[in-house]
């Protein structure tokens, strides 16, 4: 079974109302008149995606929009749902997302409630998203960057990870050498707090819980009298009195061991009351025992008191006397101390040594910027010519991409071969995509070197070539053809048509061109009454999706002339594919 989304259902978002897209792989389109609702799609599928939620989407009269998509994952998708609390069924997995006009909104992961972030992380690995935003998004540098290491597959990542360990461990080193030179200009006085701090609590040498123990044992010996009243009392109600407890449960025994009857019920008697006579014997030892551990100490009391007195003001005098266990907390501080004046004693020595770690740091931190710049610069030299080779596919070709790697701009250097070599979070490069329009002339950065209509071509081309790459099952184009006619209209269809040979292709199209390549095609259908407008979305048959590309066309979708232009369209697109079939 193939992976990809098998069934989208959205109830009031936007103008729909209630509609349903059963989805086969392949490439799929989805049109419909502007104001339609053909975002709605898009809408939709990026929400269940983890999107951020926008209560002005929810249908005009209604209290929630509520959406599900049941799709078949990759592995990898599979096993991060399920480490989720997901549940996959028949090896498709349901998630339903709920909008709420009083922002108590839902999100639910194969049967069990997750969080929009969950989604988010798991929605990179079922669908990717390419809009016109995100295209335009491209011509950002750190992007550009971006776009060479998504590209360079495994090999790149594991090499990034690896760099930007180092590069934490070296900004870390630095932190501390500089921080220690920082309290060096102060070492005297801080050496001075130090000692003093220690001094005073290795007089008192306070313990853990000391004060709640001192404070009990303080109101034991200061209620004595009252204790060694009420104890005398309780022994002699329990024991020593002729009325006393033990010599009624021991005359009730007497009793009931002299009752003739042999019954379970007796029997029972006579256990329960041997295990009550027991129980009071061992209360009233206990009594007896508390009893006679008691005395009057008038010296204790005033070593406890006195005990007290030096822990309060030393809590008072470092102030930690609002913690509940203020001995805990000047303990902790006394470990941190102990370790900062051993630095701070030793100041040249540690950061000498810290200077050590950072040369063998910085060494290997050189070489995996290195590392990375050299497989940056493979893996733009490939992407330059895939995406040069999508280009001319697209009524571009003379034109030609070229991906220029350099050294990035950083505060932060590393000493490395004699030179001294920048390095950001991401390593040493930037990215700058060049475009050369036609021969002869200069290469310029994309938005400066390509009209609208080619810069939509150029990034289609790019978005083809990655989504190529990729290894999710659906990709999601909203109107990246936008700016491209005629010819190049039909080539981008074709190379959309290649693409979802690998992988189920959904496309949101006004061009007639393109939405003639689709396997599939639903049209986004629109009615108003005064007060209500609402569309429904519906898979068009041989026949209508005729009527609907001659509407694209010239808007007249009854026009015999624009259907059979239309019907043209579609049979030279049919030939085409029977062509690349043989082929």
């Amino acid at each position: 079974m193939k992976k990809g989304l098998r069934e989208l259902n959205i109830r009031g978002l936007g103008v729909i109302e209630d509609a349903t897209l059963n989805l086969e792989p392949g490439f799929t389109v989805i049109t419909g008149e502007t104001g339609a609702g053909k975002t709605m799609v898009v809408t939709a599928l990026s929400l269940l995606m983890g999107g951020r939620a926008d209560v002005s989407a929810i249908r005009h009269g209604s209290d929630k929009a509520s959406l599900s998509a049941r799709l078949i994952p990759n592995e990898k998708a599979v096993d991060l749902a399920q480490e989720l609390g997901g549940d996959i069924e028949d090896e498709e997995l349901l998630i339903t997302r709920t909008l709420s006009r009083d922002g108590k909104n839902r999100a639910v992961l194969g049967g069990a409630p997750t969080t929009l972030n969950a989604l988010s992380d798991l929605g990179e690995e079922l669908i990717a998203l390419h809009a016109q935003s995100s295209t335009f998004r491209l011509l950002k540098g750190s992007r550009q960057r971006e776009i060479i290491d998504l590209f360079g597959g495994d090999e790149l990542s594991k090499e990034l990870i690896k760099y930007q360990k180092l590069f934490k461990e070296y900004r870390l080193i630095i932190s501390e050498i500089e921080k220690i030179l920082s309290l060096n200009q102060a070492r005297e006085s801080e050496i001075k707090r130090i000692n003093e701090f220690l001094l005073h609590f290795n007089k008192v040498k306070p313990i853990l819980n000391e004060v709640k123990s001192l404070r009990e044992r303080a109101d034991q010996l200061e209620n004595v009298d009252s204790f060694t009243t009420g104890l005398q009392q309780a022994n002699l109600f329990l024991g020593e009195d002729e009325s006393s407890a033990l010599v009624q449960i021991s005359q009730a025994k007497r009793a009931i061991e002299g009752i003739p009857a042999n019954s379970k019920e007796i029997d029972d008697l006579k256990i329960e009351i041997s295990q009550l006579q027991i129980l009071v014997n061992e209360l009233t030892r206990s009594v007896s025992s508390q009893l006679d551990s008691l005395e009057s100490n008038p010296q204790e009391l005033a070593n406890i008191n006195l005990r007290r007195s030096e822990l309060s003001a030393l809590f008072r005098k470092f102030a930690v006397d609002q913690y509940e266990d203020p001995a805990a907390e000047l303990i902790s501080r006394v470990d941190a101390d102990a370790k900062l004046l051993a630095q701070l004693q030793d100041g040249d020595g540690a950061v000498a040594e810290l200077e050590k770690r950072k040369a063998i740091i910085s060494e290997d931190l050189g070489k995996s910027a290195n590392k990375l710049t050299a497989l940056r610069k493979g893996v733009a030299e490939k992407l330059s010519i895939e995406s040069s080779n999508e280009i001319k596919a697209l009524a571009m070709p003379n034109a030609k991409l070229i991906i220029e790697i350099s050294p990035t701009s950083s505060e932060l250097s590393v000493l490395f071969e004699g030179e001294l070599l920048p390095c950001g979070s991401f390593g040493s490069d930037d990215a700058t995509f060049l475009l050369i329009a036609h021969p002869g002339a200069p290469a310029l950065p994309i938005q400066k070197g390509a009209s609208g209509g080619e810069l939509s071509r150029v990034m289609l081309a790019i978005e083809l070539v990655l989504a190529q790459a990729g290894s999710v099952p659906t990709y999601l184009f909203d109107e990246v053809d936008a700016g491209v006619g005629g010819k190049a209209a039909v080539e981008v269809g074709r190379r959309l048509a290649l693409l979802a040979r690998h992988a189920q292709v959904l496309v949101v199209t006004h061009l007639p061109q393109v939405a003639a390549w689709a396997d599939q095609h639903f049209a986004i259908l629109k009615s108003s009454t005064e007060s209500v407008t609402s569309s429904d979305i519906k898979l068009l048959s041989s026949e209508e999706r005729v009527s609907e590309i001659a509407r694209m066309m010239t808007g007249l979708s009854d026009s015999s002339s624009a259907q059979e232009h239309a019907g043209e369209l579609l049979d030279l697109v049919k030939m085409e594919k029977g062509r690349a079939q043989v082929r």
